[in-house]
């Protein structure tokens, strides 16, 4: 979301000013979008790692269960809490970076995900 409300901002304040941003400004903006997509790697792993190794992470156990939860949700609420629409375009959303860093990691665990997703989903006929 924060980096979402920082491409708006930098946008507007683009279109509004007649004249371009300071260096400072920029700056500023380029250092908080380094920021924010380090937190955003580090999020995708460390739910990826949780998926793969769920003995080792207290409240993984049930990561698949919760994993489908969200995605249900994203359903009802596509724009407010997705998780499958990216910020930065194509192929920036949490679930595409989550998928392409299991695959990544463990081809096996990539797919023991997507089977117990689609598993849940069709056990509650959606």
């Amino acid at each position: 979301e924060e980096l979402k409300l920082l491409k708006q901002e930098s946008k507007s304040s683009n279109k509004s000013n007649s004249k371009s941003p300071s260096k400072h400004q920029k700056d500023m903006q380029e250092a908080s979008l380094d920021i924010l997509s380090e937190i955003q790697k580090q999020v995708v792993s460390y739910a990826a790692s949780s998926l793969m190794c769920p003995d080792l992470f207290e409240l993984a156990q049930d990561g698949i269960q919760e994993l489908t939860k969200l995605l249900i949700q994203t359903t009802s609420d596509p724009m407010g809490s997705s998780i499958t629409v990216g910020v930065t375009g194509t192929g920036s959303s949490f679930y595409t970076l989550l998928c392409e860093e299991l695959y990544t990691q463990d081809e096996d665990v990539f797919q023991n995900v997507i089977t117990g997703v689609v598993t849940i989903l069709m056990e509650k006929n959606l």
